[in-house]
């Protein structure tokens, strides 16, 4: 059996890599007679024979030529009003394989718009594979300010460095936030790559309309969203979603619910001190995490068990 893990992009790896040593382990440890290969946009065209049994890819609109049952493992848990969104409701109707979702929330997302069962795996996200416990939140938090790179939907331009009036914040920048803006002059301190060993090491993140809002509130962290004044323009025109869709889109049902919401620095500060105060505990509550990601610390044995008909043991 060939199956090929195809990155689009630099930060498609922390969700690909997980599934593949699973899958690498069992194939030696079991003698699979599995053939699989790594490849991503930039070295495709020299790999020869496209056909393949299985595609990972974490895009439902991935570029990757090769052909076979595609499984999208899908970067991110903000729409963006792209994926999860009606935007790509015929992309999602015509999938040619199996789309992994990150909890029964997504599931509905998709059921919703039409798109068969058969198509879906709920599993959790690979990139959370290995986390076996979360830390508890601390008296004296710490901080990271972990914006997306999008200008109609990130916080950057709204706190610019004015982030920096709170103490000890640390500064994660997505991978195209460094290329394609200019956020590095902005934070001269920031680190980048995935993001999710900065979420697990701090209380407080404040994010904004990218995923690392909901990836951080599905760790249980206390979290803050920026709302940027440009994205009601971002989703309504230039992604046609309709307004009554809104609050149905990830980045809007989970923090009209649990997160602070704030539109200035001063916004940020109060709902700080409001977590010092006495909201330290409101993210220790279980009952609702999980119905952002569910199967932290093991999505890719579900998605290999739910392929390929129960558990190697």
């Amino acid at each position: 059996m060939r199956i090929l893990f195809y990155a689009d992009w630099p930060l498609s790896w922390p969700y690909l890599t997980p599934m593949f040593n699973y899958m690498k382990a069992l194939n030696e440890k079991y003698d699979r007679h599995w053939e699989l290969g790594r490849w991503d946009s930039t070295n495709m065209g020299s790999s020869g024979d496209l056909d393949y049994d299985y595609v990972f890819v974490t895009d439902e609109e991935s570029n990757c030529p090769a052909k076979g049952t595609y499984v999208n493992l899908t970067h991110g848990l903000a729409s963006k009003g792209q994926s999860w969104s009606t935007s790509r409701k015929d992309t999602y109707l015509n999938y040619p394989g199996f789309i992994v979702c990150p909890s029964e929330y997504y599931k509905d997302l998709l059921t919703n718009m039409g798109v068969s069962e058969d198509k879906l795996i709920v599993a959790g996200l690979t990139k959370f594979d290995g986390i076996k416990k979360i830390p508890p939140l601390r008296e004296k938090p710490r901080v990271l300010f972990a914006p997306t790179w999008n200008p109609e939907l990130s916080a950057i331009s709204v706190l610019k460095d004015s982030i920096y009036e709170i103490e000890g914040v640390k500064v994660h920048l997505h991978e195209r936030s460094r290329s394609h803006s200019d956020a590095p002059q902005l934070y001269p301190r920031y680190s980048s790559g995935d993001v999710t060993q900065a979420i697990l090491d701090s209380d407080i993140v404040i994010a904004d309309f990218g995923s690392t809002v909901l990836e951080a509130m599905a760790l249980g962290k206390y979290v803050i969203q920026v709302a940027n004044p440009e994205h009601e323009e971002w989703y309504l025109k230039k992604k046609s979603i309709p307004s009554f869709d809104l609050p149905k889109l990830p980045e809007f049902f989970y923090t009209y619910k649990y997160a602070r919401r704030a539109v200035e620095i001063d916004g940020v500060k109060h709902s700080i001190q409001d977590y010092m105060r006495y909201d330290k505990g409101y993210a220790s509550c279980p009952d609702w995490l999980d119905t952002i990601v569910e199967n932290i610390g093991n999505a890719s044995e579900v998605i290999y068990e739910s392929l390929f008909g129960g558990k190697a043991d």
